[in-house]
C-alpha cells in the first residue's frame, strides 16, 4: 500500500485526495499519503489545508507525524484555526506519549494567544495544561520550557491562566508540576525562588479535599487526585481510594496510594486482592528471568509486586507466607519488591525458609536482584 500511494502520487492530486486522507487514517500509512499530499500541493493551499481533516481521527504516531508535517509549512500553522486544531488534538490524541510532540507544537503556535483563549474555553484549557505539564517534566526528546524563546513569561502567563481557573484537581495538579520542574530542574532565573514560594503558597491556598473527591471520581482525571492525595497524604480519602481500589485491583496508582497512606487495614486488603490480580500458580511455572518480562503471563505483574512492597508493613504471618512466593516470582521487579518487603519484617516473622530466600536471591540471574539481596542479608545479619 505504501507503494501504491508512491506510484498513485504521480497521478493529479485532485482526483485522489479522497482516497489519500482516508488511508492516512491508518497509523501505518499516514507519513506516506501526507508526505505525497505536502509534495504534490505546493501550489494548492485550499488541499493542503484539508490535512487538517485527519486530526480528530489520527492517534499516537499518527497524529504525531501529521503535526511534524503541519508545523513546517509556514502558512499553514499561521492560520489561527489550524493552530487551535493542532494543539486540542495533538494534546487529546498522541495517547500517552506528549513529549513527542508538545514541544513541535509550542514553538510553532503562539502561546500568548492560546493561554488568553483557554481563560474562556475548557477544551483548549484542557490542551493548555497537558502541554505544559509535557514541557515542565518531560524535556526529554525534543525540548522543553527552558528550551523555549522566553521561558519566564511563558511561565508567567501559564500561572496567571491558572490563578484564574476554579481550584479542580487538574490546576491543582498542574501547581504541582510547576513546583516540580521549579525545583527538579533550577531554572537558572533570579527569580525562582520567588517564583518557587508563590507557587507553594497558591497549592496550599487552593488546596481542597473536595476537589480531590470529586476528581476521583471522574476517569479523566482520577490519575492526578490518587497522586495528590497520595503525595499530601490526604486521610480523608483513604475509604475513596478503597472502593475505586475494590472496583479496580488493578489501578496501580490506587494501590501506591493506600500502601502510603494507609494502615494495617488497607494493606490487609491490598494483600487478599493478589489472587483476583495474578494467576501465582502460572507464575510458578514460569523460569527465573533476569529482566522484566513482557507478555500475557505478566499482566497485573507491576500491580503485584506494588501490593508486595507493603506486606513488610503488614508483617502478619499471612504477609510473611505471601512473601516466600513473591521472592521466587520469575520476575524481578516482584522478586525486588519482595526483597525490600522482607526487610522491613519483624524478627519473629523471618524464619528460616525467608531467609533462605533472601540467600536464593544472592545468586539471581538479575544483577540489580543480587545486589538487592546482598544489602537485605547485610542487614538481617545472614
Amino acid at each position: 500500500m505504501k507503494w501504491g500511494i508512491a506510484v498513485g502520487g504521480f497521478q493529479p492530486l485532485a482526483a485522489i485526495i479522497d482516497d489519500l486522507l482516508l488511508l492516512a487514517r491508518h497509523g501505518e500509512l499516514t507519513y506516506f499519503a501526507v508526505n505525497t499530499v505536502m509534495r504534490e500541493s505546493a501550489d494548492q493551499p485550499e488541499i493542503r489545508r484539508r490535512l487538517a481533516e485527519l486530526l480528530p481521527a489520527a492517534r499516537q504516531w499518527a497524529v504525531i507525524r501529521l503535526i511534524d508535517f503541519l508545523v513546517a509549512d509556514e502558512e499553514l500553522i499561521a492560520d489561527e484555526e489550524i493552530q487551535r486544531q493542532v494543539l486540542v488534538y495533538g494534546m487529546e490524541n498522541n495517547d500517552g506519549i506528549p513529549m513527542e510532540v508538545a514541544f513541535t507544537i509550542a514553538s510553532a503556535i503562539d502561546l500568548g494567544r492560546w493561554f488568553t483563549v483557554a481563560h474562556s474555553e475548557p477544551r483548549v484549557f484542557k490542551a493548555v495544561v497537558r502541554l505544559m505539564r509535557s514541557l515542565l517534566l518531560e524535556p526529554a526528546p525534543l525540548g522543553g520550557l527552558l528550551d523555549l524563546e522566553h521561558p519566564e513569561e511563558v511561565l508567567d502567563r501559564y500561572l496567571d491562566l491558572l490563578s484564574g481557573h476554579e481550584a479542580d484537581v487538574s490546576v491543582l495538579e498542574a501547581l504541582r508540576s510547576v513546583e516540580e520542574f521549579l525545583v527538579e530542574e533550577t531554572p537558572p532565573w533570579a527569580s525562582r525562588e520567588d517564583r518557587l514560594a508563590s507557587v507553594r503558597f497558591s497549592r496550599r491556598e487552593r488546596f481542597s479535599v473536595a476537589a480531590l473527591r470529586q476528581g476521583l471520581g471522574e476517569w479523566e482525571t482520577r490519575w492526578m487526585a490518587i497522586e495528590l492525595a497520595r503525595e499530601g497524604r490526604v486521610v480523608e480519602l483513604i475509604p475513596d481510594l478503597q472502593r475505586i481500589f475494590e472496583d479496580e485491583p488493578h489501578c496501580g496508582g490506587a494501590v501506591r496510594a493506600l500502601g502510603e497512606i494507609g494502615g494495617e487495614a488497607e494493606w490487609e486488603l491490598l494483600r487478599q486482592a493478589i489472587p483476583k490480580l495474578v494467576d501465582l500458580e502460572a507464575r510458578a511455572k514460569e523460569p527465573l528471568s533476569g529482566v522484566n518480562v513482557w507478555g500475557p503471563v505478566t499482566r497485573h505483574g507491576f500491580e503485584y509486586a506494588e501490593i508486595v512492597r507493603y506486606l513488610g508493613r503488614l508483617a502478619s504471618a499471612a504477609a510473611a507466607a505471601d512473601l516466600k512466593t513473591a521472592v521466587a516470582d520469575f520476575d524481578p521487579q516482584v522478586r525486588l519488591a519482595a526483597l525490600s518487603a522482607i526487610a522491613e519484617l519483624p524478627s519473629e516473622r523471618l524464619d528460616e525458609e525467608l531467609v533462605g530466600g533472601v540467600e536464593e536471591r544472592r545468586k539471581d540471574p538479575s544483577e540489580r536482584v543480587r545486589k538487592s539481596a546482598e544489602k537485605v542479608a547485610s542487614r538481617l545479619g545472614s
